[in-house]
């Protein structure tokens, strides 16, 4: 099972939707503050998701928390 499609959905805040090639799909849910930076976020995250094992979390989060997007990151 492989992430296969992050979908962002704006709806009194901002929606994630996480599709794999089996079917299953994840969903997530931010406060309406900071939507398009969120936004922004989650499209720089895309590139590295996709294709990925959605059941690896704790190595996707440690990634994402340390991903050059934000300060700190990587390229910082």
């Amino acid at each position: 099972m492989k992430i296969a499609k992050v979908k962002i959905i704006f709806a009194d805040g901002l929606f994630v939707r996480i599709h794999t090639d089996d079917g299953l799909t994840g969903l997530g849910i931010t406060g309406s503050t900071f939507a398009k930076s969120v936004e922004a976020a989650i499209k720089e995250y895309e590139e590295y998701l996709i294709g990925k094992d959605p059941l690896d979390i704790e190595k996707h989060w440690q990634y994402l928390y340390r991903y050059q997007f934000y300060r700190g990151g990587m390229c910082s």
